[in-house]
């Protein structure tokens, strides 16, 4: 299920068109002061996991993917065999690394990071790409490393969602990429 969402997301990142929103649900939500992580719980800390991020709402890609590994998640979770804990914790690990690495593409190749930016994109489109790609190491891939450690306990410390997105973060610092 990993591969096909990862693949997923590859296909979506590279025929994206990268576009800020005027408005939206997550800036009225960050506006009234409540995360995902909040708005789950009634305020009460009874609920056993988080809504997703408001933030992802800005990024449909990042959005879409977040949707189809927690799809994958929650079918797992009726039957978690422990001997599959460090295996799909791999796959996880996969998963986030190679949407990190197509997102990288992408900028090589629409945003000119690489040899070959034929494109001269809009501020606001860049700006855009920016915004998922920071979604995506900061927001998503914590948050699914941490949805990881609900299905299988303490599962979380096997995924290293850091690690996976460390080649992006690091295409951030070289390549000057900034919103």
């Amino acid at each position: 299920a990993m591969d096909v969402v990862a693949g997923e997301f590859e296909r979506t990142v590279e025929t994206h068109r990268w576009a800020t929103a005027p408005s939206s649900a997550a800036r009225r939500q960050k506006e009234r002061g409540v995360d995902g992580d909040e708005a789950g719980d009634g305020g009460d800390g009874s609920s056993s996991a988080p809504d997703p991020p408001y933030a992802l709402l800005e990024h449909v890609p990042v959005a879409a993917l977040t949707n189809g590994v927690l799809a994958a998640l929650n079918d797992l979770r009726h039957c978690a065999l422990p001997q599959l804990r460090q295996p799909l914790a791999d796959e996880l690990r996969a998963c986030v690394e190679r949407c990190a690495h197509a997102l990288m593409r992408v900028e090589a190749q629409r945003f000119g990071g690489g040899r070959g930016g034929a494109e001269d994109p809009s501020v606001g489109s860049r700006s855009a790409f920016v915004g998922a790609c920071k979604a995506l190491a900061d927001v998503a891939a914590p948050y699914l490393e941490g949805c990881y450690g609900r299905v299988f306990k303490g599962g979380e410390k096997l995924v290293d969602a850091r690690g996976a997105v460390s080649g992006l973060r690091n295409s951030f610092v070289s390549s000057g990429l900034r919103g």
